[in-house]
């Protein structure tokens, strides 16, 4: 799949999927919904969360074994950065340190 769909009411967006090279898949799924939910918290709309967790998401599929794939904040930020890519305001902002680290600051 090359994309996310959202159903938001009567609207519906399609968020591109990130193009990344392949190494394990295993915890995409829960990296994309982490990545989802952190940014539904920090108050962002659902189409940009479904943005942030699509990142999140691309990012673990380029990194060996599920736990190593969930990324700190300032992984993630140069993530999106060397692939082109802008994070939600808040997220971007936040202080949440790592993202695997199971709180928030």
């Amino acid at each position: 799949m090359n994309r996310a769909v959202v159903a938001d009411g009567d609207t519906l967006y399609r968020v591109p999927a990130v193009p990344v090279e392949v190494v394990d898949t295993p915890g995409a799924g829960d990296a994309f919904t982490a990545g989802m939910a952190v940014a539904l918290l920090q108050g962002r709309s659902l189409r940009e969360a479904v943005h942030f967790g699509c990142i999140t998401g691309a990012y673990a599929v380029t990194v060996r074994e599920s736990i190593p794939a969930f990324p700190t904040l300032e992984q993630l930020e140069a993530f999106a950065a060397k692939h082109g890519l802008e994070l939600p305001a808040l997220v971007a902002d936040s202080k949440l340190g790592s993202l695997s680290s199971g709180r928030c600051e």
